[in-house]
């Protein structure tokens, strides 16, 4: 017969050894400005299990058509922006949707645009996918009115620069980083679960 104290023993054990670096505070961050039953799933990362690496050239350019809208959520701070596609063929070239969106990218981007690649999530056409972006504001634009001057890249699994016309090391790192965090989320879950079963027991 178990007792409460083996009960949280057992869970507590279970935490140790499958989530030594979990940080469960991470659960509670909310998708701000989605609204409704998505925000909570966002934050909730309901989502992760699903997410995927899709290669560019075999499926990737399609996930977001050209004047489509979808999201980006950042992995390391569980900001969601709203992006617009405007072009792109080695890669996606999109822009914030709203001045409020180049806000959240600024946020992302730690207080300065730049051209380091970031691990996000590419949420569009019901499909969850594993993506890296830059936030650098470069070339054109089609909104006017987002407060961001130009576009900022958007790369799936092999996709390749405009420049190079090669595949970028470090937007693959962050492809794979992002993947990763997924994976782990997504057990994570499970253990979090089966951990409160027990106790309840």
């Amino acid at each position: 017969m178990f007792t409460r104290f083996h009960r949280l023993f057992c869970a507590a054990l279970i935490a140790l050894l499958i989530l030594p670096t979990a940080s469960l505070a991470e659960e509670a961050v909310t998708a701000s400005g989605l609204g409704g039953g998505l925000e909570l799933a966002m934050g909730r990362l309901d989502w992760a299990s699903k997410v995927v690496k899709v290669d560019w050239f075999d499926g990737g350019n399609e996930i977001l058509a050209k004047d489509a809208y979808g999201y980006i959520y950042d992995i390391d701070t569980g900001i969601v922006v709203r992006i617009k596609r405007m072009g792109g063929h080695n890669h996606m070239d999109v822009e914030p949707a709203t001045a409020a969106d180049t806000e959240k990218l600024l946020e992302i981007a730690g207080g300065k645009f730049s051209w380091a690649s970031k691990s996000v999530i590419l949420i569009a056409g019901g499909q969850y996918v594993a993506a890296a972006i830059n936030t650098k504001p470069h070339g054109q634009q089609t909104i006017l009115d987002n407060n961001y001057r130009g576009q900022f890249c958007l790369h799936t699994t092999n996709s390749i620069t405009h420049g190079s016309h090669r595949v970028n090391v470090e937007h693959m790192k962050a492809i794979e980083r992002a993947y990763n965090w997924c994976q782990w989320k997504s057990v994570e879950r499970q253990v979090v679960a089966f951990s409160q079963a027990i106790t309840s027991l």
